[in-house]
């Protein structure tokens, strides 16, 4: 039940710090917009590293680390992603002017 409630916890973390940045962003350029889902990403890893370290008992560290796992697979295709974006877009200023 533990490893249930800490999901959601994460997950509304998660999604709170992503509408933050939605937010700000709205007033920005749409540059940042790309990266929301990394930087959700890396604040659930650091997030479930920290339950890891100090919260976590007997083999509920086995689901942390899962999701640790699964989330670093996210940062790291969120970040990508964006990166292939940002330079498609570049191209594309370029060849316009």
């Amino acid at each position: 039940m533990a490893s249930q409630l800490t999901l959601l916890y994460g997950l509304s973390l998660i999604g709170c710090f992503s509408w933050l940045v939605y937010k700000i962003e709205q007033n920005q350029s749409n540059r940042l917009l790309k990266y929301i889902p990394a930087i959700a990403s890396a604040v659930g890893i650091a997030f479930y590293s920290i339950k890891l370290q100090f919260i976590s008992t007997g083999f509920e560290g086995i689901n942390d680390m899962i999701i640790i796992i699964f989330l670093a697979i996210s940062c790291c295709t969120s970040l990508i992603v964006a990166l292939v974006l940002e330079l498609i877009n570049k191209r594309r200023r370029n060849v316009l002017h």
